[in-house]
């Protein structure tokens, strides 16, 4: 499917053992959620060459949000995610208004869907740290 728009939103990917990081910036469109699930798809699949288990630190910086067309992406990938044996999610809003860590946190159940047959995985943070020990203590990161 060709773009209609410009990217909105950006991100950078690392990993580290087991642990995939991603640090998000700025609301996200429907191209920039292409963008980063092609690119997340392929460091995912390198920490699968060693690793049976993964977990992701998400850094979400500033206002992030996703439009509506963005969602259905993200609801597939994240479906991927837990296919490719994604163990948990450790989110930190970073210089993040308390309006957007509502709405941040809202649009996420959308995407996650989850329901009583499948618990959530993920757990916010107000810092790294805090998310690093939580991660470290199921067995991610180093």
């Amino acid at each position: 499917m060709d773009s209609e728009f410009t990217p909105h939103g950006s991100h950078i990917i690392s990993s580290s053992g087991n642990l995939l990081t991603v640090d998000a910036y700025g609301p996200w469109n429907r191209e920039a959620a292409q963008k980063y699930e092609d690119k997340a798809r392929k460091e995912i699949k390198a920490v699968l060459r060693s690793y049976s288990q993964w977990a992701m630190l998400i850094r979400v910086h500033g206002l992030s949000i996703y439009t509506p067309d963005s969602i259905p992406i993200l609801q597939q990938f994240h479906k991927w995610r837990l296919e490719q044996n994604m163990h948990s999610i450790a989110i930190v809003c970073c210089e993040c208004e308390d309006i957007s860590t509502v709405i941040l946190k809202n649009q996420l159940k959308d995407v996650y869907g989850f329901s009583p047959e499948t618990p959530p995985i993920e757990k916010y943070f107000l810092n790294k740290d805090d998310a690093l020990v939580w991660l470290k203590e199921k067995g991610f990161g180093n």
